[in-house]
């Protein structure tokens, strides 16, 4: 929090509008670093930009679309995947393969247990498989969140991602708003 007469991080970056590398430069320590600005690298390839957010936060667009949201602290990386709205998620991997489905199912694997939220959960098929009862509660089915994720996890990050930018394609050609997901 800033002290009386002073600027606060927040004020600072809204006026100046840092990327997202200067941030991960003054935040990120050694071979973490590293990774990270190798990851922002493939999703510059993959034609995914970068918008300030807030403060260390920026938002990763395609096509002007939501894919995720990334928070850089001290040696901390979050980033959140975006993928479909509510209802609709079983869209946004319909045309997946079923690693990617299998991911994304196992990532939110949660049971609707009643709660009010979601009840009674959703029943759908996804590549060729039939899931029951499947909680939205929280972040579920709106978002996935990976913290300082390792390799194994960027590369689920990565099939993730394409997933988002997969749907966001096929919605726009359908003239459809893919959302921001939440």
């Amino acid at each position: 929090m800033a002290k009386t007469g002073e600027i606060s991080d927040f004020e600072a970056q809204k006026a100046n509008k840092p990327t997202i590398e200067a941030v991960a430069e003054q935040l990120l320590d050694g071979d973490f670093k590293k990774d990270f600005i190798e990851f922002l690298d493939w999703m510059k390839q993959e034609k995914i930009r970068f918008q300030w957010g807030s403060t260390n936060s920026f938002n990763a667009n395609y096509k002007s679309k939501r894919v995720a949201r990334i928070g850089i602290g001290e040696n901390r990386v979050s980033i959140i995947i975006h993928t479909a709205e509510r209802d609709k998620f079983d869209g946004y991997l319909e045309e997946q393969s079923g690693e990617v489905a299998d991911i994304f199912m196992k990532s939110i694997g949660k049971i609707c247990n009643g709660c009010g939220a979601c009840a009674p959960g959703k029943s759908f098929d996804i590549s060729s498989k039939h899931y029951e009862k499947v909680c939205f509660d929280g972040l579920g089915s709106h978002g996935l969140r990976y913290i300082n994720p390792n390799a194994e996890q960027t590369e689920i990050v990565k099939k993730l991602m394409n997933a988002r930018k997969g749907y966001i394609t096929k919605m726009l050609a359908l003239g459809l708003n893919p959302g921001t997901a939440y």
